[in-house]
């Protein structure tokens, strides 16, 4: 509620007789107290049972003194008009107080039961809760009053909330952190083959449900060693897996550093948690103790960092933010803030502004924005997780997602918009909304807009400037260093194999005898002559592959360049296998791009591709112009280079039990492209390639990258 009105905001309202009459009061249990905040004193409502607090002006709980439960609404709202004159509230500021009130649950039931329904904020924040408690991805079950088992504990939370415990954290947490970066190779290998195992999954539905068992403890005993109380505890569905819950909305009421540690105390106990799991993984051998310690690690870790710390996500970190900053209510003010914003730029709506202290605008454009891109990046990866399980599930639960993500808040955003006007109002209001509305959707469906597919490719060189082995054998001489300018056909090393001139002697002897025995019996026997020639043939053949391979021998290279020999010193008296690759020759105007193209993609990129860029992932120049010389006829899971995988930063999720990370999760095609110049990019450099395609309107982009999800959905089910 606002302290300035604009000039045109109205000071009456169109249903303000709806609650005129009614003569409301706060709960007992409401609490009031005061509060600094970045230079403005507030008044904070909290109550013991409820997670919801509202931070109120000087006008605003002025009005809110007056609520006694016998004068009504009107008489009060009448009497601060003639006591504060222009600087009263307005009839729509305190509608809009009154709902919030309602809503968070602070008004007595006794004075209005029915009082919820009068408010459209009231009653969309009650469906908000019903719809919650029916959500597939977290329903909540109400089990027990564990006031009796923190009872047990109290001596325990008694001791752990102080200076020296937070320190002995801190050591733990710090040492284990840089132990862990020391082992990162090792840990994420063994992560990365549990995660791919049912054996991991087994494992993690009986460790998580007791970590959060001890992190919801932790919660517990923080509000009790603040004096406050608990009542309600159970367990919640998460993804289908039980998660234990406890209500610690307690510490509403408890100065803003102690809620910063209630909240905080159960991220703290899921990583000392996964700083002892760490320290059993890395000192047990492999078995069932180390792949929980794994698990315990991997849980509390990501859990703390990804989810439950994350501010973005309303779980503890979202808390420790806004109490920390002092920012409360922090979510429901920005998506509030960007309400009135779409409403007073977008619309032409005049409604009274929003209170906001000092420094707070730039949290409150940011955080909404924010917090609603992650989450749409966090459920479309859940939605991928359940669709490797059941492609039927995944594509429900995607479209559910939507549903909640997107479709939901804007039609509550638009009820917002025209709930409360006037009937004139209310339908200039609409004629707005559908012009918009018009308007985007002209411009996703008709206007044309650039389209493009970027994926991932490694810089090769080609066939020809390879250095391989075509024969077996030991290297005898090696005619050029590394680094050298060569050109083509100039002699690199030698090899030799003794077996091959052995070889070569002996098909010469017999060769010779053979034509030695078709010359005697040309005369005396012309079918046994016709017998030896045909012998005759078939050895010159032999002959002639075993004078290849001693050609062979002689490694020279294929093209111009300077010549990249990394092991030159160790060559001479090794003995090389056939198709040993012992250097290259680099060439800038024989360098290939070797592209990785998604199995969903392939098909679009060979119909529709109009040019193609290539950039390299760490270089800010201009892109570079290339063009496609060869497609792979089929799909493969094999990467062209390790760069590409995961493993190394790259994009392509690989097998965690190949050694090489070659090995791809989902079938992959490879396109070989040519650059239009010549660059200074090293062999095996990551690259971006970018196909263009025609322009085409943004829905049929988004029509057909969701036809590909859903295609990568199915695709990825057993």
């Amino acid at each position: 509620m606002g302290l300035v009105r604009p000039m045109t905001a109205p000071l009456y309202s169109p249903q303000w007789h709806e609650i005129a009459a009614l003569c409301p009061a706060l709960r007992s249990t409401v609490h009031a107290r005061r509060l600094l905040s970045r230079g403005t004193r507030w008044q904070l409502l909290t109550a013991p049972d409820s997670r919801q607090q509202l931070r109120l002006n000087a006008t605003a709980w002025r009005f809110i003194g007056l609520l006694d439960g016998h004068h009504t609404v009107d008489a009060l709202w009448h009497r601060l008009h003639d006591t504060l004159g222009d600087d009263a509230p307005s009839q729509p500021e305190v509608l809009d107080l009154l709902a919030q009130l309602s809503a968070a649950g602070f008004l007595r039931a006794d004075v209005q039961p029915d009082l919820l329904t009068q408010f459209d904020h009231a009653r969309q924040q009650a469906r908000k809760q019903r719809l919650a408690a029916l959500s597939p991805l977290a329903i909540r079950v109400r089990l027990f009053d564990p006031s009796r088992l923190l009872d047990r504990f109290q001596a325990l939370g008694q001791r752990i909330f102080c200076l020296p415990v937070l320190l002995a954290w801190l050591a733990v947490i710090l040492i284990t952190a840089l132990n862990a970066g020391a082992e990162g190779t090792r840990l994420g290998t063994a992560i990365g083959e549990g995660l791919q195992s049912p054996r991991f999954a087994l494992i993690a539905w009986g460790v998580y449900p007791l970590m959060k068992a001890l992190h919801e403890l932790a919660h517990g005993l923080a509000v009790r060693h603040w004096g406050g109380t608990v009542h309600t505890a159970g367990f919640t569905l998460l993804v289908l897996m039980p998660v234990p819950y406890l209500d610690a909305s307690a510490a509403n009421g408890f100065a803003r550093g102690q809620r910063v540690i209630v909240s905080a105390a159960g991220i703290m106990t899921e990583l000392l948690i996964a700083a002892l799991a760490f320290w059993v993984w890395w000192a047990v051998a492999p078995g069932l103790i180390q792949d929980i310690a794994l698990t315990a690690f991997f849980i509390g870790a990501v859990s703390s960092l990804l989810f439950n710390g994350n501010p973005l996500l309303r779980f503890d970190g979202y808390y420790v933010l806004s109490d920390a900053l002092d920012l409360p209510n922090l979510a429901s003010r920005s998506r509030r803030w960007w309400h009135h914003r779409i409403g007073q730029h977008l619309l032409g709506l005049q409604r009274p502004p929003m209170t906001v202290a000092v420094g707070e605008a730039r949290w409150l454009a940011a955080y909404a924005p924010a917090a609603w891109l992650f989450q749409l990046l966090i459920s479309y990866q859940i939605a991928q997780w359940i669709a490797g399980f059941s492609s039927v599930l995944g594509v429900i639960l995607g479209l559910f997602m939507v549903a909640t993500l997107v479709i939901t808040p804007s039609y509550r955003a638009i009820q917002g918009w025209i709930g409360r006007e006037p009937g004139p109002t209310r339908r200039r209001t609409q004629s707005r909304i559908g012009v918009v509305f018009i308007v985007a959707l002209t411009l996703l469906t008709l206007v044309p807009a650039p389209s493009s597919t970027r994926v991932a490719g490694v810089l090769a060189l080609p066939e020809q400037a390879q250095l391989h082995t075509d024969t077996d054998g030991f290297v005898t001489e090696v005619l050029a260093r590394d680094g050298d300018t060569v050109t083509a056909g100039q002699l690199i090393a030698r090899l030799d194999d003794p077996e091959l001139a052995a070889t070569e002697s002996a098909l010469v002897q017999q060769l010779v005898g053979l034509q030695t025995r078709r010359y005697g019996s040309l005369l005396s026997n012309p079918r046994e002559a016709g017998n030896v020639s045909t012998q005759i043939v078939t050895v010159e053949q032999d002959l002639a592959d075993v004078r290849q391979r001693i050609a062979a021998l002689s490694l020279r290279a294929g093209v111009d360049g300077r010549l990249a020999l990394p092991q030159q010193n160790d060559l001479p008296g090794t003995y090389l296998p056939r198709g040993h690759s012992l250097g290259h020759v680099v060439s800038d105007s024989g360098l290939k791009i070797r592209a990785v193209v998604a199995d969903d993609q392939i098909a679009y990129i060979r119909q529709a591709t109009q040019a193609v860029s290539v950039r390299f992932a760490d270089a800010t120049g201009a892109p570079i112009p290339a063009y496609a010389t060869r497609f792979t006829e089929g799909a493969s899971h094999r990467l062209p280079s390790a760069a590409l995988s995961d493993h190394f930063g790259g994009p392509l999720a690989t097998r965690a039990d190949d050694p090489d990370r070659l090995h791809t999760i989902a079938p992959i095609f490879e396109i070989e492209l040519a650059l239009d110049r010549q660059t200074t990019g090293h062999v095996g450099e990551r690259v971006w390639v970018r196909f263009a395609h025609p322009d085409e309107p943004l829905a049929s982009q988004w029509l057909r990258r969701g036809r590909q999800v859903l295609l990568q959905f199915i695709n990825q089910a057993p």
